[in-house]
C-alpha cells in the first residue's frame, strides 16, 4: 500500500507509515504547499491509496495552501480515487484561512484536528471527522492504537467549549503567538525564512557557507535547540540547508526574544568560531 505527502512533513506521518509497513512517497512542494502535478504523476506510476496534508501549516516549512491549490488537489485525489487525511491541528482563526479540504470534500477527506495547539499543549484530546464508508475503519484503528482520549482531559476540553472559555483562551494564544512571530520578524531581518502569523514554528534557510548541521551544533553551544530538515525528510527526499525554530515552547516571551537574539550572532559570526557556551 502506498501513501504520499510532502517531502519534508511532520515526523509522526513518517513514523505511522513506516510502523504500517506502508510505503511512503515524497511529493515536491513550493511555498504553496504540495504541488498538484506531484500527486498527479504519484497517482499514475504508483497507484496511491492516500495523501496526507496540512493545508494550514506544513511542519517545518511552514507552507499553507492556498484555496485554488486545494480544489486542485482535492480534484487529483478525485479523479485517482485517493484518499485525502487532512491534520488541521494548528490554531488558525477562520477568517485566516479558506474552507478546509473536509468542507469541499466531505465525502473523500478524513479530517483531523485536536485541542492541544489551540487550548493547552498538555490537553491531549484529538478529534476525527470521518466519510461514512471509513468510519468504522477508523474508530477500529483508533481503539487498537489507544482506545479512548483520557476521560478527564476530554471532559475539561467540553467544559471550556461549552463555557466560552475555549474562545478567550484561543484568542490568547493567538495573540501571544503572533507578538512572538513579530518577534522572530524582527530579529531575521534581511534573512530568509518563512512562517506563518499564527505558526508555532519559523523555517530559517541558512546563508552560505552555513550547514545546517554544523549551525545547530552552534546553536546548541549557545544554549538553543532547534532542528534541521533530516527528522521531517520522507526517505531520501533532499534535505535543505534550513533550521525549524520552535517559538512557542518558553513560557516566557522575554525568553523567546534571548533565543532569537542567540540565534542571530550565530549567524553573523559565521561557522567555524567558536563562541561562548551559556
Amino acid at each position: 500500500e502506498t501513501v504520499a505527502s510532502a517531502g519534508l512533513v511532520y515526523p509522526g506521518m513518517i513514523a505511522a507509515a513506516r510502523g504500517l509497513g506502508l510505503r511512503h512517497l515524497p511529493l515536491a512542494s513550493d511555498g504553496e504547499g504540495v504541488q498538484p502535478y506531484a500527486l498527479e504523476a504519484a497517482c499514475r506510476q504508483h497507484a496511491v491509496r492516500a495523501v496526507y496534508l496540512t493545508p494550514d501549516q506544513n511542519n517545518p516549512t511552514t507552507e499553507a495552501i492556498p484555496e485554488h491549490r486545494r480544489d486542485e488537489l482535492l480534484a487529483v485525489a478525485e479523479r485517482h480515487g485517493v484518499a485525502v487525511i487532512e491534520d488541521a491541528v494548528h490554531l488558525v482563526a477562520a477568517a485566516e484561512r479558506p474552507a478546509a479540504l473536509v468542507d469541499r470534500a466531505p465525502e473523500r477527506v478524513i479530517h483531523i484536528t485536536g485541542v492541544s495547539k489551540v487550548l493547552a499543549g498538555g490537553l491531549r484530546v484529538g478529534l476525527v471527522q470521518a466519510p461514512p464508508r471509513w468510519f468504522d475503519d477508523v474508530a477500529q484503528a483508533l481503539r487498537g492504537n489507544c482506545w479512548m482520549a483520557p476521560p478527564l482531559n476530554a471532559e475539561a476540553a467540553c467544559r471550556w467549549i461549552d463555557s466560552g472559555a475555549a474562545d478567550e483562551l484561543a484568542r490568547r494564544q493567538r495573540d501571544e503567538i503572533g507578538a512572538r512571530q513579530a518577534l522572530a520578524a524582527g530579529h531575521f531581518q534581511g534573512l530568509a525564512f518563512a512562517a506563518q502569523p499564527y505558526g508555532f514554528n519559523v523555517w530559517l534557510h541558512l546563508p552560505e557557507p552555513w550547514r545546517a548541521d554544523e549551525f545547530a551544533r552552534a546553536c546548541a553551544a549557545e544554549g538553543v535547540r532547534l532542528k534541521t530538515g533530516e527528522p521531517f525528510a520522507v526517505g531520501r527526499h533532499p534535505v535543505p540547508q534550513a533550521v525549524r525554530l520552535a517559538i512557542s515552547a518558553p513560557a516566557a516571551r522575554e525568553r523567546v526574544a534571548e533565543g532569537l537574539a542567540r540565534v542571530r550572532r550565530v549567524l553573523e559570526r559565521g561557522p567555524g568560531r567558536g563562541g561562548t557556551t551559556l
